[in-house]
């Protein structure tokens, strides 16, 4: 009678602590799914640190300890679970996994509890269940590129140079508003630089 309350003990706590592990893991709502380092042809949204098996909740409302990471295939922009059988062949499991905006069958590896769509500049993510544009939520934010950081850093400087060239004319307690610094953008913007630059 003890050994089975140890044991149930036992399997509480080994619960207890996946289900932490499946909760601390989850606290990003947004995945990136940038290109696999392994196969040039697969997404891959999964993070390494998540453990392998975490339990689940069906839609019987049991739980299931499951395999953390599943196999999506996107076939003209729908996504489903599939599972490879030992002939190679992908079947799907009949489980949606999101729609994107991509027409190319595109095998995509992610977490379970998520789903796959688009962030506000088109690239693959995925959303946690119960979050995102399929449930009502916004579309992850654009990714400002490098090019447009490096553009936005010169029209700074740029800027910066009219101001120092306005101080070193009207003096350095000369107020600056708002107005010329609108101006002076849009002179950087132009290609304009104040002289001796």
């Amino acid at each position: 009678m003890i050994l089975k309350q140890w044991i149930s003990a036992l399997i509480l706590l080994g619960s207890l602590f996946i289900a932490t592990a499946a909760y601390s893991w989850q606290l990003n709502e947004v995945q990136d799914c940038p290109v696999s380092q392994r196969n040039k042809n697969w997404l891959d949204c999964t993070v390494a640190d998540v453990p392998s098996r975490l339990p689940y909740k069906m839609d019987d409302g049991s739980t299931k300890l499951l395999d953390s990471r599943a196999t999506v295939i996107c076939r003209q922009g729908m996504c489903d679970f599939e599972t490879q059988s030992a002939s190679g062949l992908w079947n799907s499991t009949n489980e949606y996994a999101g729609q994107i905006q991509q027409m190319d069958s595109t095998p995509v590896v992610i977490h379970r509890g998520y789903y796959l769509g688009n962030a506000a500049d088109g690239r693959v993510v995925a959303y946690l269940k119960g979050t995102g544009p399929e449930n009502g939520g916004v579309a992850a934010p654009a990714k400002a590129s490098d090019s447009v950081r490096s553009a936005d850093s010169e029209v700074d400087q740029c800027v910066d140079d009219w101001g120092k060239a306005y101080r070193k004319e009207a003096g350095e307690e000369a107020l600056i508003i708002n107005d010329q610094l609108d101006e002076w953008e849009n002179w950087c913007k132009d290609g304009r630089q104040p002289a001796g630059k």
